[in-house]
Order: C-alpha cells, then structure tokens, then sequence
C-alpha cells in the first residue's frame, strides 16, 4: 500500500546548446554550469528508484544526448521495465544514437519543437540550425523505429494566431508519432514574464481543437491537482543531489548524500507544500509567498 513517485526526472547535464525562452532549467543551469553526472553516481540513483518501483524515467536536462553514456542508463531503466523517454533539442541526434537507444529500449524520443517555421524556431532556442536538427531527429526515429514524439508549448498567442495547429500538422508530416503540448511555468527563462504568455481558462480546450483527427495530441495544458505533497516526482541533479520539481527552485539540503526513499519522506512532510494546489509554479500566490526574490536563485530546502 505504500506510494512511489509515478516519475523520476534525470538531468545528466544541463549543459546544452540552447538559450530557450521557455526553457525550466535556467535556475539550474545557473547554479550547476557545465557539470556532468558521473556514471556511477547516475547508474547509483537510477538503481534506487528501480528498486522503489518507480515505473517511468524521463533523462533531461540541459540537453541529454550530450551524456556519452546514455544507451547504458536508458537499457538499465528498460531492462528492469521502466518506460524510458529522453528529451532533446535534436542537435546532437545521428543514426547511431538513435539505433542505440533503440536497442537499448527507449520508449520514446521527445523532439523540442516551438515552430514550423525554421527561423522563428531557432530565433526562440537562439540555435541556428535547431529546427532542421529537431526535424532531421524525428525523421530518423520513423525510418529507423524508434518511436517519437515533438514536445510543445501552447501559449495564448500561438493558440490564437494557429500557430499551435501548424506546429502539430508540420510534426506529424515530419515523422513525429504525436505531439505533447504543455503549458507555459513560471521557471527558468518564463520564471519573471509568466503573465505575458500564460494559458486563459479556456485554453486547454482550445488545444484539444488543434490537433487533426486520427492524430495523438498529448494535452498537458489543464491544471491538475499536483501530488507533490506524496512524493509523487523527483529530480535527480548532476551532483546526485534531489529536488522535488524540475520548475520549482529548490533542493533537498544535504540530498546528494542521502538515499532516495530517506528524502522522498522527507518531502512527505514539508510544509511548503501543506496547502495543495493545481500547480505550484502556476500558482500567482504561491510565488509571491515562496519563491526568492532573485528568479534565478535555487533555494535549499
């Protein structure tokens, strides 16, 4: 009877070769740099969150395609049953990636996309070149069988303007499998411009209507009551050390060393999270009462 997180976020890195607007690791790119995860201490922690059960890993960052040793870690997670994804901006996907992380398991590959329009994308990853990488990766995941999906955000003008419908038509043109579209948080790059882009009400809605028919278009716009105060997701840091939301800036103090289940209790008790919310980052209050004053600051708790 006892609750394991339903995800476990894996950041190798959050080195990468994008400066995105949207992007939720800013913070964290701020306070870790460049730094690299070790594989040992990577193999270490995913072997925890094998043995508590947690059936689904996400391997982020910063851009996890730069980690040599990815394949190793994806067939670690699938070989014990977990369902993999890796997220990437597809600049540094070739053939023998993504053969490798097929025979390794992968359950999918989750392309960034922000645009079908090449320069308005990499104006938005400040990338040259990005989007025709992030196309070239979904079409050698369909020619090679490596299921694939782009990852989106819906924001109030791309919903608008359509520009949300042409990204998910142009995704499933270019071998994408179907799309994700999220919703715009208050972390990283939109940490202190969320009004400007956040989602209406009657938005969520409005993506279920951007989509053609026959198409999986993934929704992940609409607020859920968030589980954070079951432990229901962790993040797991280059310096092996835990945090409890990739979009919210804060650490566990002293994490990197303790095991994974001792501070997943600990977040079971925390009273931040006390008062639930759809979605803390989201919530205007919550912000304003909990988040530090610098929006790139990372807060120890």
């Amino acid at each position: 009877g006892g609750r394991v997180p339903g995800t476990a976020m894996i950041a190798l890195t959050f080195d990468c070769q994008c400066a995105c607007a949207c992007c939720s690791s800013a913070n964290f790119r701020r306070r870790y740099g460049r730094k690299t995860m070790a594989f040992a201490d990577a193999e270490r922690r995913l072997k925890e969150v094998i043995a508590l059960g947690v059936p689904r890993v996400h391997f982020t960052g910063g851009e996890a395609s730069l980690f040599g040793r990815l394949p190793e870690l994806v067939k670690l997670c699938a070989d014990a049953g977990i369902t993999v994804f890796v997220e990437t901006n597809g600049l540094s996907v070739t053939p023998a990636l993504v053969d490798a992380l097929k025979a390794a398991g992968l359950t999918s590959l989750n392309v960034s996309l922000d645009s079908d329009v090449d320069a308005e994308h990499d104006a938005l990853r400040k990338a040259p070149g990005c989007r025709a990488a992030a196309v070239k990766a979904m079409r050698l995941c369909a020619e090679r069988g490596l299921p694939c999906m782009a990852s989106a955000y819906a924001t109030r003008s791309t919903i608008a303007a359509g520009a949300l419908a042409r990204l998910i038509r142009a995704a499933r043109a270019e071998g994408a499998g179907a799309v994700r579209v999220l919703a715009p948080v208050a972390s990283g790059g939109w940490a202190a411009d969320l009004d400007r882009v956040e989602l209406a009400p009657e938005d969520p809605d409005e993506v279920e209507l951007a989509g053609p028919f026959f198409y999986p278009v993934l929704n992940r716009t609409a607020p859920v009551e968030c589980a954070l105060p079951d432990a229901y997701k962790v993040f797991i840091l280059p310096d092996g050390a835990l945090a409890p939301c990739e979009h919210l800036p804060y650490v566990f103090a002293g994490s990197a060393g303790a095991g994974l289940g001792e501070t997943l209790d600990r977040m079971k008790t925390l009273p931040l999270f006390d008062e639930r919310t759809a979605c803390w980052p989201r919530n205007k209050k919550f912000r304003a009462a909990h988040f530090p004053a610098d929006p790139g600051e990372i807060t120890e708790i």
